[in-house]
């Protein structure tokens, strides 16, 4: 990468972009794992990821975008090319609000317990289920991400989307097809923002509703501890957790990640893991469960980057 071409193509089109070079990505991941980034970009706007995303399309650069970084392994060696960040779009605005229903303007760089904080004072329904999720609007929408029967894209009207080739357009609900841990968006789509439809009811009951949820995880999911979710998508029927456990990996361990032993559906970093580790441990489980159930597990965190 020829930092001063690709600062400068940058600064042209997204003026008021943060630039930051060689900044290591285990700052900027749950997970606390990852090498550094050659580049880490923060625009300050929608129009300015759009001139993000133009200025390094017409160089040829590698784009990642990222959100809270809460589903996001990256390797030891770190990302080559450039890597959006959206963490400073974060409006949220009450667009409409009649019938029973609420109309709301979120920007991807929200994070997820601050919309779920306004529903719960403000008694918007529809979104309980997702309460002790991390991270923000954006990857949730993402990778519709969910629990309890609730999933994110079940509230999306309408998405907010910048094209690989920098123009801004949107989508309708019924313009693409989500699906489990999947948001069925054009491949190469930012998200900077979205419509979501929430219900209207009493805030004791939406708050209610949200404490039962995030109850029941800190009962059944390590909550807190540095992991990057759910490590396995679930089978068809089944539960990669379930599978893992029922193969006794629970506690199994490579370096300083483990198998939790609340969920073992989840790898803990327990002290200055690395991706190696990582991976080197869902190589086991997997093996291990393909072994005694004969069942593949796909991986539903995203890894990315470049091995040490």
């Amino acid at each position: 990468m020829d930092r001063d071409k690709v600062a400068g193509a940058i600064l042209k089109e997204a003026p008021g972009a943060a630039l930051d070079f060689d900044r290591p990505m285990r700052e900027m991941t749950y997970l606390r794992i990852g090498g550094a980034a050659d580049l880490l970009v923060t625009p300050s706007s929608s129009e300015e990821a759009a001139g993000v995303v133009r200025a390094l399309g017409a160089l040829g650069e590698n784009i990642l975008v990222i959100g809270g970084g809460t589903n996001l392994l990256v390797r030891d060696a770190g990302i080559r090319g450039a890597v959006i960040r959206m963490s400073s779009l974060t409006h949220l605005l009450h667009v409409d609000d009649k019938g029973g229903e609420v109309l709301l303007s979120v920007g991807a760089g929200l994070p997820l317990n601050k919309l779920l904080g306004h529903a719960r004072v403000e008694g918007l329904s529809g979104i309980e289920g997702l309460a002790g999720i991390p991270g923000y609007v954006g990857g949730a929408i993402a990778g519709n991400a969910g629990s309890f029967g609730s999933e994110m894209m079940d509230v999306v009207r309408e998405i907010s989307l910048i094209g690989p080739d920098g123009k801004a357009y949107s989508l309708r609900a019924g313009e693409f097809t989500p699906g489990y841990r999947s948001s069925g968006l054009p491949e190469g789509s930012v998200i900077t923002g979205a419509l979501l439809v929430l219900g209207r009811e009493e805030p004791s009951a939406v708050a209610a509703r949200m404490d039962e949820a995030l109850s029941r995880k800190k009962e059944t999911q390590p909550l807190g501890q540095r992991s990057a979710g759910c490590v396995f998508k679930n089978p068809p029927g089944d539960s990669a957790g379930r599978l893992i456990d029922a193969a006794g990996c629970k506690g199994m361990r490579e370096g300083s990640v483990e198998v939790s032993s609340i969920h073992a559906g989840f790898f803990i970093n327990a002290n200055g893991g690395t991706a190696g580790d990582f991976m080197k441990l869902m190589e086991r489980v997997s093996a291990r469960v393909l072994d005694v159930f004969g069942t593949s597990l796909e991986s539903e965190i995203k890894v990315v980057g470049v091995d040490a």
